[in-house]
């Protein structure tokens, strides 16, 4: 057994694994929430922070941006770092910028709050899928496909 290399494909499911699918589970319902919820959001706040039509672009696609720019650093931070670690620090990311929301008083802030959002929801994109079963399909499907059989 020493000096042999296990493969995630060749591991009984088990805790880790459904804990793993369960987690990104939550983090892609998250992500889906928070990119699909700033429309409905944009109707109620721009009569109250006076947003301009190229504010309301910039705070709708400030997520987006973040997105972006938070999958490219960390996924090449998680890579050094760990995969958990990011994982860890882009949930805490993503409670703190959902919270400072409710505190913004003008587009900029707001504009600000949205694009940590993207960054930690970058980051979750990026440690969370490489970890997830679908990332390793023939691990799930066999053992589902065995289990119906």
């Amino acid at each position: 057994m020493a000096g042999q290399t296990l493969k995630i494909d060749d591991l009984p499911v088990g805790r880790f694994h459904i804990k793993i699918a369960a987690l990104t589970f939550g983090a892609h319902f998250t992500d889906g929430y928070i990119l699909g919820l700033v429309g409905i959001a944009l109707t109620l706040i721009t009569p109250q922070m006076d947003l301009s039509p190229a504010w309301q672009g910039l705070v709708a696609a400030s997520a987006l941006f973040g997105l972006f720019a938070g999958s490219l650093f960390f996924g090449w931070l998680s890579d050094r770092m760990g995969r958990q670690k990011i994982f860890v620090v882009s949930f805490a990311l993503i409670t703190l910028a959902s919270a400072l929301q409710f505190f913004a008083d003008t587009p900029m802030q707001l504009f600000i709050c949205r694009l940590l959002l993207g960054i930690a929801l970058g980051g979750i994109s990026a440690s969370a899928t490489r970890c997830s079963p679908s990332s390793h399909p023939s691990a799930i499907a066999v053992r589902c496909w065995a289990r119906s059989a």
